[in-house]
């Protein structure tokens, strides 16, 4: 029966698409029009709403009613919102029926004394009551999953019973944990034991997998990751690559973690100083034009700050729906060459000071100050690169196309692959409303209504590799072995090549480690198949390839399997592996108490809950195990991490 199942294995990716599009179930969109928006868009179902019966915009009579749930009437695209409403006289069941106007007529009821509401003379206005939604165990998991690298059984415990806002406020007013200063505690804890100071990207790769797993400012790494994929630094380039570069990698990822909850003008001027982003993206040495000696500024770092840190490619809306000319009806861009060309005028003088260790500085001489037209606006000339760009970064967070470019960015590492453009439309006013506060834009991302509805289309996405290993190191309380820190890599037990690199032969995701500047995958990849037929995306899918999805289930199958203590005791343990504690389903499988293995186990990778056809597949790999062997634990656990249910975050 065991090996029956590894064939259920080896069509994981597939099943993970065509689950979805098999639970798929028609959107509706939400109100859009003004007070109505407002009343009705922004809540949790259920919610209670105070509906008063209005005639000629008079008040005749209000009910207190409960939304319940939200339908649609496929054939007529009216939305409806269904629920019972409550007077003294009479209890009514009552659906409504969306008006042009934006009010919401009843055409249905249980009791004919609502019918006079549905004449012509008559409408209703919504108006909502706050009923703030308080976590249970499912919706603590499931905010868990956006906003840490994987929940605790310890977190979400403490996290049941509070609403969205409370956790989020509190993740940030928690201190950041810097990399820079990790980074140099585990060289010094290695000079100290060889006598050399040496520089190591193993050092890099220690500190960051030691806060991902263990930091309490979860949220705030959780989202300088994210940032790490929009305004990407590689290692990858020849002018990072190397172990004396680590330090300066470090110091880069600080900044986003610095600015993880700041002001997203402050982090691009911070990106825009930093000598790792310079020689990324050659800006660094950028002289001005002379064309008599065809000398000509580099427009790498001009284009990309437009096209992939701020604007994106094309106008949009609030909603995220591209802006088309009236006349030829194809897309606006939302910059131009000449834009490009000007902009790496601006970008000229700045040169490395000190390496990656401390920020650029501009020489004057260097640096074109005559005037210049960036994005229909005028640069007067004769003004420091500094003043210059403090222009440009204004102009940029003010435009709608940033607010709509950074807040989808956000809201799909997080959240869903395919959001809700209302959603869209929310968070993005919220970062132009307070110009690009990014503790706001967080804020707004996790507290929505959209992230705790059930659609799978509208909350979900693929697990990326490195998050399906940070959230099955943090569900099973992983503990380095007692001598860590050790020089070489120990976050997965593998040498940094060998756990990073595709020729390793495990997976090729790791911070600061993309392919290019365009990110580990295109942001809008759709496979092909089920998700592309509909119109839906799949980022993350980009990296489930037919090699890499072998090497990340062998990946998960090792670590499952030999790196794990059945106590929670990792003394004597080697120094260089992440152990797995399974003491708390040791007793369980011992006893063979099946129910509650398997309950626990939901709880520990589910959100509390299993899919009847997962737990029919996990207990008869259960069933097929002798108990008297702990060992054959880990296969009950290599098929829940490697199931759909788990590599998809919903």
């Amino acid at each position: 029966m065991f090996f029956k199942n590894l064939c259920f294995l080896k069509k994981a990716i597939v099943i993970l698409l065509s689950q979805i599009i098999a639970t798929y179930a028609y959107a509706v969109d939400l109100i859009d029009n003004g007070s109505v928006q407002k009343a009705v868009n922004y809540t949790y179902f259920p919610y209670t709403v105070e509906v008063t019966v209005l005639n000629s915009n008079t008040p005749v009579e209000t009910f207190e009613c409960q939304i319940t749930k939200r339908s649609h009437n496929r054939a007529a695209q009216w939305p409806y919102r269904i629920g019972q409403c409550v007077n003294t006289n009479s209890t009514e069941v009552v659906v409504g029926q969306l008006q042009t106007d934006g009010t919401i007529v009843p055409i249905k009821s249980k009791t004919d004394n609502v019918l006079w509401a549905a004449s012509s003379d008559y409408s209703l206005s919504f108006e909502r009551i706050d009923t703030p939604l308080v976590l249970d165990f499912h919706n603590a998991s499931r905010l868990l999953e956006r906003g840490t690298f994987g929940p605790t059984l310890t977190d979400i415990n403490a996290t049941v019973g509070l609403t969205p806002e409370q956790w989020v406020e509190a993740q940030l007013a928690i201190s950041p944990s810097y990399h820079l200063e990790e980074y140099l505690r585990i060289q010094e804890i290695r000079a100290s034991e060889n006598g050399s100071s040496q520089e190591h990207r193993n050092y890099r790769s220690n500190a960051w997998w030691g806060i991902a797993l263990n930091s309490e400012d979860q949220l705030r790494q959780r989202v300088a990751f994210a940032l790490s994929q929009l305004v990407v630094v590689s290692q990858n380039d020849a002018g990072l690559s190397g172990d004396d570069r680590a330090k300066g990698l470090a110091i880069y990822y600080d900044i986003l973690v610095e600015h993880a909850f700041g002001n997203y003008k402050d982090l691009i001027r911070d990106v825009t100083y930093s000598p790792a982003m310079g020689r990324f993206l050659t800006m660094a040495g950028n002289l001005p034009p002379d064309p008599e000696n065809n000398q000509y500024p580099d427009e790498n770092y001009a284009r990309e700050l437009l096209q992939l840190f701020s604007l994106g490619e094309w106008k949009v809306n609030y909603k995220g729906v591209i802006r088309k000319d009236k006349e030829t009806q194809q897309p606006i861009p939302a910059y131009t060459e000449e834009d490009v060309l000007e902009l790496a005028r601006l970008f000229t003088g700045w040169d490395e000071d000190n390496g990656l260790l401390s920020p650029m500085v501009v020489t004057a001489s260097n640096h074109d100050s005559e005037p210049k037209r960036i994005l229909g606006r005028s640069f007067p000339g004769n003004e420091t690169a500094k003043e210059e760009l403090e222009r440009l970064l204004d102009i940029l967070v003010s435009r709608r196309e940033t607010a709509v470019f950074v807040s989808t960015h956000l809201i799909k590492q997080l959240v869903t692959s395919n959001p809700d453009k209302h959603y869209v439309e929310r968070v993005a006013r919220t970062f132009n409303q307070t110009q690009g506060d990014l503790a706001a834009v967080v804020t707004a991302i996790l507290t929505d209504p959209q992230p705790y509805e059930s659609n799978p289309i509208t909350v979900s996405k693929a697990r990326e590799p490195i998050i399906t290993m940070t959230a099955l190191y943090r569900a099973f309380g992983s503990q380095m072995g007692d001598s860590y820190p050790h020089h070489r890599d120990t976050s997965l037990g593998y040498g940094y090549d060998a756990q990073y690199s595709p020729e390793g032969h495990r997976f090729s995701q790791g911070p600061l480690s993309a392919p290019s500047v365009f990110n580990f995958f295109p942001a809008n990849f759709a496979p092909s198949g089920p998700l592309e037929d509909n119109g839906l995306i799949g980022p993350e899918f980009a990296l489930y390839t037919s090699a890499e999805i072998p090497h990340l289930s062998n990946l998960v199958f090792r670590k499952l399997k030999d790196d794990n203590t059945l106590t929670g005791d990792v003394a004597g343990l080697a120094d260089n592996r992440l152990f797995l504690d399974y003491s708390t389903f040791t007793g369980l499988w011992t006893t063979d108490d099946k129910a509650n293995f398997l309950a626990l186990l939901a709880d520990t990778l589910f959100d509390g809950s299993l899919s009847p056809q997962l737990e029919q597949r996990l207990g008869d790999v259960y069933d097929d195990m002798p108990k008297g062997n702990h060992d054959n634990m880990y296969k009950v656990f290599w098929m829940a991490a490697m199931s759909p249910e788990f590599q998809i975050q919903e």
